[in-house]
């Protein structure tokens, strides 16, 4: 687990999208932060089988091929930190989502990616805006670090 102050990236993710936030440990300043990664789940296997419009529940094959998209997608998402990790770009990353993408991208993780992971939270924030994530994030962070429960911020 890395120190506070060291370089912090965190990666808020749904099953279409992941938002991932770098520098979290520099201070705001009156420039722009630094910017953000998104990156998009192809969901081909679904896509496939939804080609028709529907008004039914998933099929089986459905449920299967969402499940085999998410894998899919959590090991994109684990392949891309690990890059950057590997690269020092960071030291510890924080990730949240909803229980099943949360899982699933931890699931993914290399075991020295894992070991830098130092907060998760079971929450989808991918709808908040750029501003709203990074000082959501950033309180998330500062109220582990202290040992305070999590905020509010974009519960669903």
């Amino acid at each position: 687990m890395g120190m506070p102050g060291a370089p912090t990236w965190a990666i808020v993710a749904n099953r279409a999208t992941a938002r991932i936030l770098r520098g979290l440990e520099a201070p705001d300043t009156n420039g722009p932060p630094p910017g953000e990664l998104v990156h998009r789940a192809r969901s081909a296997r679904l896509a496939a089988h939804l080609s028709e419009a529907s008004a039914h529940p998933p099929s089986r094959a459905e449920t299967g091929a969402m499940a085999s998209d998410l894998r899919d997608f959590a090991d994109e998402i684990a392949h891309l930190l690990d890059v950057h990790r590997l690269a020092g770009d960071f030291d510890r990353v924080a990730v949240w989502g909803p229980r099943a993408v949360l899982y699933s991208i931890l699931a993914a993780m290399s075991a020295p990616l894992r070991a830098a992971v130092f907060l998760t939270g079971e929450r989808d924030l991918t709808a908040l805006s750029d501003i709203a994530l990074r000082r959501c994030v950033r309180d998330e962070i500062a109220a582990a670090e202290a040992g305070l429960p999590a905020t509010n911020h974009g519960r669903a």
